[in-house]
């Protein structure tokens, strides 16, 4: 069956020199990543667990290795944060990393699962980018 794609447009119009502002330039400079994967890589984490809450075929311990995947992006991002800053770190080392056998569900099946799901996700949920117009 053939992928269909949406097509998923989103403006932003910040004033100049506010935070916002700088976030958006900056993303648009960055060297490694496209604005759009960039984007999607910070929402990805923060909205993906709370969105299959509402799907029902998608195993409740499929959910939950997602879930744990995503506090783990957000807590790695959490620690590069106060790396950078010099801040001390509010959470231990332990929560970066999976220590316990009860966490991995059925490891090769939910591999093989997630790296579709992200793939899906990807080709579904890219972005337009409009540079040089204010469009992002």
């Amino acid at each position: 069956m053939k992928k269909r794609r949406v097509d998923y447009s989103i403006r932003f119009q910040p004033f100049v020199g506010t935070p916002e502002e700088k976030v958006l330039n900056y993303l648009r400079h960055h060297q490694l990543s496209s604005v759009n994967t960039l984007i999607m890589q910070a929402i990805r984490p923060y909205w993906l667990p709370l969105v299959l809450l509402e799907d029902d075929v998608i195993p409740l311990s499929v959910k939950q290795q997602l879930g744990r995947d995503a506090v783990r992006e957000l807590l790695l991002h959490a620690d590069y944060i106060c790396s950078s800053l010099g801040l001390e770190r509010f959470y231990n080392h332990g929560n970066l990393t999976q220590s316990s056998e009860s966490n991995k569900v059925k490891a090769e099946k939910i591999l093989m699962f997630i790296t579709k799901m992200k793939q899906s996700l990807s080709d579904n949920w890219k972005l337009k980018s409009g540079m040089g117009n204010g469009v992002v």
